[in-house]
């Protein structure tokens, strides 16, 4: 009866507090919890996708996110869920209130399905614009909202422990969505999209093609505003930019870049299509399945923005080009790194114990391939259920190693146990067992 009432005293308490449209915050367990609305470009005649990501160090029951913009002009038409952190929740959803200008998402996690720690994307919010639109910056932050029945929305995290849990706020970066005229060329400058893995470093390249011969190129990009992607160097070795007198500005703590390329009047970059400059990136090691955008910015002032300047022949004409952003896919199920050495092909199948072993909170697993061929690499608990697919792929000859993180597909932390891990090539099938030990 004791238990009971208290139960009842709780559920009073949190309906009084949903009436009254006065919810109490709690305090943040751990590290600063961050919610981070990224920032794009888009054009008057097309759709708004406006990336929004999440970071959390301990396990969460459920999340709210309110978002506000302030034009007239946009409106928010949905938002999705797909291939983000919160796509396997039965239960989530969002509203649109105030004139399409507020949404207000929703997920909750029941039973033991917690939203686990990491980074990554939350989904994709979708806007449209109205026929009379024109160019502005239009900001998209957080807000405490009330709804006609005197609900209280605000973006708000709830932990799993301690009971009774209250929410706590996240901090918060706003981002926004540049709308600039349609381009009216065929010039365009485009951001390479890869597939890639956690901890990786990489190169993505960044294009032009150019109709007429251009004396000038300003390329201005935002690499995530969510800490994901760590900028290590811009390279213009074997690049259209080589030739060109240069000028690159960075600002790595709002994750922002911009390329001044001066080839002048005389030898100005002829017309034709190819990079301009390569970025070479690192992967954050905690993130989780996700894809992250390269797009175009504003570079703190107006006019460090993305732009090509023609020659005097053709009236140093200032042309804003097509812009296509880039997607970093993060792919953290199909980790397949091949680690052969030229010359030292194996002769036989092998699947190597994983190292370490026990293991907290990822092991590494080596297996050998004497031929090409589909594999598939999966991981059983000890009742022979498939908890994991890491490798679903053809693989060439040679040696590979896959990092399996203690995760289920469905991206759920794994309890400590014997497991079961199973390599599968053609006729070739081989198990060993390991540890998860927390």
């Amino acid at each position: 009866m004791k238990n009971i009432r208290i139960v009842l005293i709780i559920l009073a308490l949190l309906v009084l507090a949903a009436v009254t449209g006065k919810s109490q915050t709690g305090v943040d367990p751990g590290n600063p919890d961050t919610l981070y609305i990224d920032s794009v470009v888009a054009y008057t005649t097309g759709i708004g996708i406006i990336p929004v990501s999440f970071y959390n160090d301990e396990k969460l029951q459920n999340i709210e996110i309110t978002l506000i913009h302030n034009s007239p002009d946009v409106k928010i038409d949905s938002f999705s869920f797909s291939g983000g952190r919160l796509d396997y929740l039965g239960n989530k959803s969002y509203a649109v209130y105030s004139d399409s200008s507020v949404i207000v998402i929703y997920a909750l996690a029941i039973q033991e399905d917690y939203i686990s720690t990491g980074k990554g994307l939350a989904g994709n919010l979708y806007l449209s614009f109205s026929p009379t639109i024109t160019a502005q910056l239009v900001t998209f932050d957080t807000i405490t909202y009330y709804t006609p029945q005197l609900i209280e929305h605000a973006t708000t995290f709830k932990d799993t422990l301690p009971f009774p849990v209250l929410p706590f706020v996240p901090q918060v970066i706003k981002g926004y969505v540049d709308i600039q005229d349609t381009p009216a060329t065929l010039d365009s400058v485009w951001v390479e999209s890869i597939v890639t893995n956690p901890k990786k470093q990489i190169a993505v390249d960044v294009s032009l093609y150019n109709e007429r011969n251009t004396k000038n190129v300003s390329v201005a990009l935002d690499y995530g505003n969510d800490s994901l992607l760590h900028l290590d160097s811009v390279v213009f070795t074997g690049t259209r930019g080589d030739i060109a007198n240069r000028n690159v500005q960075t600002n790595r703590s709002q994750h922002m870049l911009w390329v001044l390329l001066d080839f002048g009047e005389a030898t100005p970059l002829a017309t034709g299509t190819g990079p301009l400059f390569t970025l070479h990136l690192t992967v954050d090691s905690l993130i989780s399945d996700t894809t992250l955008i390269i797009d175009s910015t504003t570079y703190f002032t107006e006019g460090n923005n993305t732009f090509i300047v023609l020659t005097s022949l053709d009236g140093n004409e200032k042309i804003k080009p097509i812009f296509n952003l880039g997607e970093i896919d993060i792919d953290i199920i199909t980790a397949v790194e091949d680690i052969t050495e030229d010359g030292q092909l194996p002769t036989s199948y092998t699947l190597s114990q994983n190292y370490p072993n026990p293991f907290n909170p990822s092991t590494e697993i080596e297996f050998s391939l004497p031929t090409a061929g589909w594999v598939t690499l999966d991981v059983f608990n000890i009742l022979g259920q498939n908890v994991r697919r890491l490798v679903d792929q053809k693989l060439s000859t040679g040696v590979h190693r896959v990092t399996f993180d203690g995760r289920t597909d469905r991206n759920q932390t794994l309890a400590s146990g014997i497991y079961l891990y199973r390599l599968t090539s053609g006729n070739f099938t081989q198990s060993r067992k390991m540890i998860l030990l927390k």
